[in-house]
């Protein structure tokens, strides 16, 4: 959901995964370095450009990211987060 994209933005992510039945190992690195406004807008083009945008999206808001900064998760916790969501 929405707080896993901004967590992925702000905490990166590294570990196997499993995406459409193909197997990556690497590192996405964070960026915490960018705004609460830019990481909302490469966020929202993400969505809006390279899936289908979900029916009844609203727009992820800098405030939305700023809530999120605090969380201080490290790799391996953001990799634990991405199995409990069921992703593939």
């Amino acid at each position: 959901g929405r707080d896993y994209l901004i967590k992925l933005m702000l905490f990166g992510l590294m570990g196997a995964i499993e995406v459409g039945g193909v197997s990556y190992a690497g590192m996405m690195p964070a960026v915490p370095h960018l705004g609460d406004d830019t990481i909302a807008a490469i966020i929202n083009h993400s969505v809006a450009v390279l899936s289908d945008e979900p029916a009844g999206f609203t727009p992820i808001t800098a405030r939305e990211v700023g809530a999120q900064r605090g969380a201080g998760l490290n790799l391996n916790q953001m990799l634990e987060l991405r199995g409990t969501l069921g992703l593939d």
